[in-house]
C-alpha cells in the first residue's frame, strides 16, 4: 500500500499525511517512502494495528536525532500487536544520536514486544543505528539510536530494549559500526609487523661470531629464515584483535673486512614477503548471547632492506637496519561490507650488544639495547557507507635485554658446533599512534606500551660453510591492556 508521492507518478509531490479511520492488518507492504527521497509523510492508523509479517518503509534521515530528527513516521492511536519489519530508505552522514533518539512509531495505546524490528542493518558513518521500545515520556513509542542495548547486571531480568526512561536508555554504550574495529585496529597491527620485520641481530643471520670462530674466513653468503606468530591485544576498553602472521625473509650478505683479530664488517641486502589474518571482537556488543565478532582484515605486506653490521674481536656489536614495506589491507565485516587499502611503512633499527663471561663456565650473558623507529601512511578509502581517513604513524620503540648463552658446544669430530641461549627482555612504545577517522568520528586507538618477552633458541654450524638456528619467543604485556603473543622462526646461512 503506497502513500501519496511513495507512488513514483506522484513523486513530485508534497509530503503529507494519510489517515485511516478504523483497524489495520499489514500482512504486505506499507510504503511512506517518497520516491523521490524527501522525508516527511505520515501514515495516521487511528485504530489498532497489527503486523502480519508485514513491512513499513520509511525514508530516514540518520543524524543525531532527538530535536533534529527527521523521519517518515507511522502513528498509531489504538494498540499494536503482531510483527512488522522496517526497512529504512536512508540518508544522512551518521551521529552519535541524543536524547530518545530518532522516533520511527507513535503509538498512543499500548505496544507489544518485539511489534517492530528493523528489516536490516542500519548503518551511517561510524554508526549502528538499532530500534528500542520506549523513551523519556511514553514506553510503547519505537526509535533509533546508535548505542547497544543497556548492559545487564547480574540477576536484573528486565528487557534491555526497552528502558522507559532516557536516563536508562543512556546507559547502553555506543553502537559503533562492525567494521569500525578493524578500521582503528588494522594500522596498529601493521605498524607491529613492521617492527617485528626488523626485528633482531641474532633472529635475522645468526651468530656470525661463534660460527666464524669454527668455520674458516667467508667473504660472501646467503640466508633466510620463515616464521610466525599469533597476536592477542586489546586496543582500547572494547575494540580487540586475533591475529596469525606468516613472513619469510631472504638476505645476501658481504663481509666487507675481517680482522687479523677477530672482528668483521658486513652489509648485506633482504627481501621479505608477509601475509597476516586477523580477526576483530568489540566486546560490548556480546549482549544476550549476540557475537561480539566484528570483522577480519586480510594483509599482505613486501618488504625491501639494507643491513650494517660491526663486530668487535671481543664479541661486541652494533648492527644498522634500514626497511621499506608496501601494505595492502583488504576487510570485511559481519554484514558483507568491504573495502581494500594500501599503504607503505619505513623502518629503522639500531641494536648494540656486548657479551661477558661468567667465571670459568663457558656461559656467557650479553646485555642488548635496541632503538627502533617507523613510520607508517595508510591511504584513504571508502567502504560504501562512509569515508575512512588515511593514517599516518610515527612510532619509536625501545628494547632493553639479555642473551644468557655458552658458546660452540661442538660435537666429537669437531665438525659441527651449536650455542644454545636464553633470551628476557622489556620492550616499550614511546609514541602513541596517529588517529582513524570513520565518517568524521575519530578513533584514538592503541596496544599496551609496555611488555616483557623470553625465550629461547640454538644456532648450530654444520661443516665448514653451513649454519642452522631457530627460536621461539613468548611475550606478555607488564601492565594495563592485555597483549600476548607467541613468535616462532626458523633460518639457514650459507657461506663461501
Amino acid at each position: 500500500m503506497p502513500a501519496a508521492n511513495a507512488l513514483a507518478s506522484f513523486a513530485s509531490g508534497n509530503n503529507g499525511t494519510f489517515s485511516i479511520g478504523g483497524n489495520l492488518n499489514n500482512a504486505g507492504i506499507v510504503n511512506l517512502a517518497a520516491a523521490s527521497g524527501r522525508i516527511g509523510n505520515v501514515l495516521n492508523v487511528a485504530g489498532n494495528y497489527t503486523g502480519t509479517n508485514g513491512q513499513v518503509v520509511l525514508n530516514t534521515l540518520l543524524n543525531e536525532g532527538g530535536a533534529a530528527s527527521q523521519s517518515d513516521k507511522l502513528v498509531v492511536g489504538g494498540n499494536v500487536n503482531g510483527t512488522t519489519a522496517i526497512k529504512l530508505n536512508q540518508s544522512g552522514s551518521g551521529a552519535q544520536t541524543v536524547g530518545d533518539g530518532i522516533q520511527l512509531v507513535q503509538v498512543n495505546g499500548t505496544s507489544a514486544a518485539n511489534s517492530f524490528h528493523l528489516a536490516g542493518p542500519v548503518q551511517a558513518g561510524a554508526f549502528q543505528y538499532m530500534l528500542f521500545q520506549g523513551g523519556a515520556t511514553d514506553a510503547n513509542d519505537w526509535y533509533l539510536r546508535s548505542q547497544l542495548a543497556a548492559q545487564i547486571a547480574p540477576g536484573d531480568t528486565s528487557d534491555p530494549t526497552a528502558p522507559p526512561p532516557a536516563s536508562a536508555a543512556a546507559r547502553g554504550p555506543v553502537a559503533y559500526r562492525p567494521a569500525v574495529v578493524g578500521y582503528s585496529v588494522t594500522p596498529l597491527l601493521n605498524a607491529d609487523y613492521g617492527f617485528s620485520l626488523l626485528g633482531r641481530l641474532h633472529e635475522r643471520v645468526g651468530d656470525i661470531p661463534n660460527a666464524d670462530s669454527t668455520q674458516p674466513v667467508h667473504t660472501n653468503g646467503v640466508w633466510g629464515r620463515i616464521g610466525g606468530q599469533n597476536l592477542n591485544a586489546d586496543a582500547n576498553d572494547r575494540f580487540s584483535a586475533d591475529e596469525h602472521t606468516f613472513f619469510a625473509q631472504f638476505g645476501k650478505d658481504w663481509t666487507l673486512s675481517h680482522d687479523a683479530s677477530g672482528g668483521s664488517t658486513h652489509a648485506g641486502a633482504t627481501l621479505a614477503f608477509g601475509s597476516t589474518s586477523a580477526k576483530f571482537r568489540d566486546s560490548a556488543r556480546n549482549i544476550l548471547a549476540t557475537s561480539d565478532s566484528t570483522g577480519s582484515v586480510e594483509t599482505q605486506a613486501q618488504s625491501i632492506g639494507s643491513y650494517w653490521t660491526r663486530y668487535l674481536p671481543d664479541g661486541s656489536y652494533f648492527d644498522g637496519v634500514g626497511q621499506l614495506t608496501h601494505y595492502q589491507n583488504r576487510y570485511g565485516d559481519i554484514f558483507g561490507d568491504s573495502g581494500s587499502q594500501n599503504g607503505f611503512g619505513a623502518g629503522v633499527s639500531g641494536e648494540i650488544g656486548k657479551p661477558f663471561a661468567l667465571g670459568s663456565t663457558g656461559v656467557a650473558i650479553e646485555p642488548q639495547a635496541q632503538l627502533l623507529y617507523q613510520y607508517l601512511h595508510l591511504n584513504s578509502f571508502d567502504d560504501g557507507v562512509s569515508p575512512i581517513s588515511s593514517n599516518t604513524t610515527n612510532g619509536l620503540r625501545g628494547r632493553l635485554g639479555f642473551r644468557l648463552f655458552k658458546a660452540s658446544l661442538s660435537n666429537d669430530s669437531k665438525t659441527s658446533s651449536v650455542t644454545p641461549y636464553f633470551t628476557a627482555d622489556v620492550l616499550h612504545d614511546f609514541f602513541s599512534p596517529g588517529q582513524t577517522t570513520v565518517g568524521g568520528t575519530s578513533f584514538d586507538n592503541e596496544l599496551e606500551k609496555t611488555w616483557y618477552d623470553i625465550g629461547i633458541g640454538i644456532t648450530g654450524s654444520v661443516g665448514k660453510h653451513s649454519e642452522a638456528y631457530a627460536n621461539v619467543k613468548y611475550e606478555h604485556s607488564w601492565g594495563g591492556a592485555y597483549r600476548r603473543n607467541v613468535f616462532g622462526q626458523a633460518g639457514y646461512r650459507l657461506s663461501w
